[in-house]
């Protein structure tokens, strides 16, 4: 079996325009940053274990509302897999959100409509749910250390 020259240049040359293609995508086209979201999966028939998927989305570098408020609007919104469940109702209003530092801690606040605890999916109770939208936040955003969610105006998780 007798390999061509040229053959093998048309290959690396090929790979070369591949790699290439590749980079200036990444580079100049694909301009957000890569932001994991934790949901609970719709449970099997005859399973009590909670199954948790990681979906993954890029949301811009700098949008006008902040990323921290854009990551939690996202959040609300639910998954955008149909096997999976929102945390809370879906599409419920954030009312606010904001950080503040007290004594050198990044407090997060956050207030959502009282709509959150309506037409819950599923049969996941509500500190499961406070927990895994703490856990979000805190695995995306290191820098945040304490989560303060009001429900209704009502605080929830202290």
């Amino acid at each position: 079996m007798k390999i061509n020259a040229k053959k093998i240049v048309i290959f690396f040359v090929l790979v070369s325009v591949v790699i290439v293609g590749y980079y200036i995508y990444s580079r100049f086209y694909h301009k957000g940053v890569s932001y994991s979201f934790i949901y609970p999966a719709i449970r099997v028939k005859n399973t009590d274990s909670e199954k948790f998927v990681k979906e993954t989305r890029y949301l811009p570098k700098n949008p006008s509302q902040g990323i921290l408020n854009l990551y939690v609007d996202e959040l609300m919104l639910g998954p955008e897999s149909q096997r999976l469940l929102p945390i809370f109702s879906r599409a419920v209003p954030v009312e606010f959100c904001f950080v503040r530092n007290i004594d050198g801690i990044d407090e997060l606040f956050v207030g959502i409509s009282e709509e959150a605890m309506f037409n819950l999916p599923e049969n996941i109770d509500i500190e499961s749910r406070i927990s895994l939208f703490e856990k979000n936040i805190q695995r995306n955003f290191k820098n945040i250390q304490k989560i303060v969610l009001f429900i209704g105006g009502k605080v929830v998780n202290e």
